[in-house]
């Protein structure tokens, strides 16, 4: 994935690096990539999938030059693809040119791929050249399908099978890779159980799915317990004696920025506060200069309303501070 050293704290995938916070995640201190959107000529691509290859959810995600997410396997794979940097697994090209090449075969075959039969994304054939099958990567891995990647330079690489091609992959053509369907597995692979592969890499991808539930589950669950829904006062009513209406010399001010009315004598205001001041604005507004933060009374669980602050420097309101016997107005 490009990670050059393993953190300690918390780490994120560079698909969601805009969610961490900002002390958090592998590359904390430097400059936070924005969510990169998919380019609007998708080909089809399913709509539940991330990767702008192919319609699998999930996985590794890589912004490419092209404005785009994709598979970071989806990127090794499909010819064309270029990964520009490869010791941070970026500069990753040619999605635009892989998403119109393989839609012109497609419409010129009228193939689809042969796990999810879906004519969407970038496709490869499977590597027995007189073979026209065709797979997303993901879906043949994930269908249990052998693959095999060699180093390109090697000097002890196994015996290769005639009729046997391989495609040059991401970087230089380094490595070669290979991709079968089930009736042109090699001989070396012919013992291995695809049904049992097949099981045992979607065990995997469910765990994952299922750790992603709990983690957006718990995530939800915090955000719940941190939203601060306050309550709403009649319109025209004080929000500490609760009475309508102002009188000759108790008028009802209501606050500029939290819109909470209070009579003056019930909030303290003095008739010297208000001189020279257009829009009345109250203690808890005053605090939080140009942000309306809702706080939480210390006397009860109530929030919204009139607030003063203590001594200690928290908040109650103010008809809590009458009510409660050990409270004091000074």
């Amino acid at each position: 994935y490009g990670v050059d050293k393993v953190p300690l704290n918390s780490w994120y995938c560079d698909f969601c690096l805009p969610l961490a916070p900002p002390s958090g995640g592998h590359r904390a201190g430097k400059p936070r990539r924005p969510r990169v959107s998919h380019p609007p000529d998708r080909c089809g691509a399913s709509p539940d999938s991330n990767c702008a290859l192919c319609p699998v959810p999930g996985g590794a995600l890589k912004a490419s030059v092209d404005n785009a997410w994709v598979h970071l396997a989806c990127a090794l794979w499909i010819p064309g693809m270029e990964i520009g940097d490869l010791v941070n697994m970026s500069d990753i090209r040619g999605v635009r040119e892989a998403l119109m090449t393989r839609a012109t075969d497609r419409e010129a075959d009228n193939a689809a791929c042969e796990v999810c039969e879906r004519p969407v994304g970038a496709t490869l054939k499977c590597s027995h050249k007189t073979c026209g099958k065709i797979f997303h990567p993901l879906c043949a891995w994930f269908a249990g399908h052998y693959m095999r990647v060699e180093d390109h330079y090697a000097k002890n690489k196994p015996r290769r099978a005639s009729g046997n091609e391989p495609r040059k992959g991401s970087g230089g053509g380094q490595c070669d890779f290979f991709i079968y369907c089930q009736k042109h597995v090699p001989k070396e692979a012919s013992k291995r159980n695809a049904s049992v592969q097949s099981e045992m890499r979607r065990m995997g991808q469910r765990r994952q799915q299922e750790y992603r539930e709990q983690s957006r589950k718990k995530q939800l669950e915090k955000l719940q317990q941190s939203e601060i829904i306050e309550d709403l006062y009649e319109h025209n009513r004080c929000a500490v004696c609760f009475e309508k209406g102002s009188t000759s010399d108790n008028r009802l001010m209501k606050c500029r920025k939290c819109q909470v009315e209070t009579h003056q004598r019930c909030y303290g205001i003095l008739d010297r506060d208000l001189e020279g001041v257009e829009d009345w604005i109250c203690d808890r507004c005053k605090s939080r200069k140009n942000r309306v933060k809702p706080v939480s009374c210390a006397l009860c669980p109530r929030r919204g309303g009139a607030f003063k602050p203590t001594v200690d420097h928290k908040w109650v309101h103010v008809t809590c501070a009458q009510w409660i016997p050990e409270a004091r107005i000074l």
